[in-house]
């Protein structure tokens, strides 16, 4: 099994000494739906900001499809990296759906013929293909959500990462949602990693879990275990 993610007993703290992640070791596959939890201060988005070369680890090894993270190799790592925020409104800002969409190609320098073809194919996946002239602030915020997904598939990253993905959003549109990942991510065997707060989002939707308390690794492996460790009991509610 090739690993897509590796971290090697990583140690990160911020300068104030306020947080720290504590040697931290553990592996992602290809293809794999990976999840991420615990509670609030637990380090979900310090680990995401060290993934995505935000803040650089002080020891041990991060390393992502075989090339090791650091300041050198970060900017190539970022491009095989698509990152979808929480709140859609932290990176949907253009006039319209079509130019938001658009940005990520046109900004590498593909032709307007080339944008045209990657907008409008990402914009189907999402179903948002009728809104391409309207403003993404008129829309709701399950259709921003569509939207600023709908603009990091345009890239084509081999990595998507969710940062809480369905918060926020009702049943319907969450169905939704899982659909159009599966299909154009899991289907297409890109990995997939999200976090999350949602017990039944964590069993049902990631192969494998990382739990986290307070930048220490509780537990890590398949989901369906999970239950066995009843100290998650108190973050995730009873299983």
């Amino acid at each position: 099994m090739h690993h897509e993610i590796v971290f090697d007993n990583v140690f990160f703290e911020y300068p104030d000494k306020s947080f720290a992640l504590k040697n931290l070791s553990f592996t992602i596959n290809i293809g794999e739906k990976f999840a991420i939890c615990g509670n609030n201060g637990a380090g979900k988005t310090t680990l995401l900001r060290l993934l995505l070369g935000l803040e650089f680890h002080q020891k041990g090894k991060i390393k992502v499809q075989e090339l090791e993270l650091n300041r050198d190799t970060v900017r190539e790592i970022r491009k095989r990296i698509g990152f979808v925020f929480q709140n859609p409104d932290s990176q949907v800002f253009s006039a319209s759906v079509y130019e938001d969409v658009a940005f990520g190609p046109r900004n590498l320098g593909f032709s307007e013929e080339e944008v045209e073809e990657k907008v409008e194919r990402a914009l189907e996946i999402v179903d948002l293909s009728e809104y391409k002239e309207h403003s993404p602030f008129r829309l709701s915020f399950g259709q921003r959500k569509r939207v600023a997904i709908a603009g990091v598939l345009v890239m084509d990253p081999a990595i998507i990462i969710l940062d809480e993905p369905f918060a926020n959003i009702d049943y319907p549109t969450r169905r939704s949602l899982q659909r159009i990942l599966e299909k154009d991510v899991i289907e297409k065997g890109k990995t997939l990693i999200f976090t999350s707060h949602s017990r039944l989002l964590i069993e049902n939707w990631s192969d494998n879990v990382l739990f986290l308390n307070k930048g220490v690794k509780l537990f890590v492996g398949s989901s369906s275990k999970l239950s066995d460790f009843p100290e998650t009991e108190k973050f995730l509610g009873k299983f």
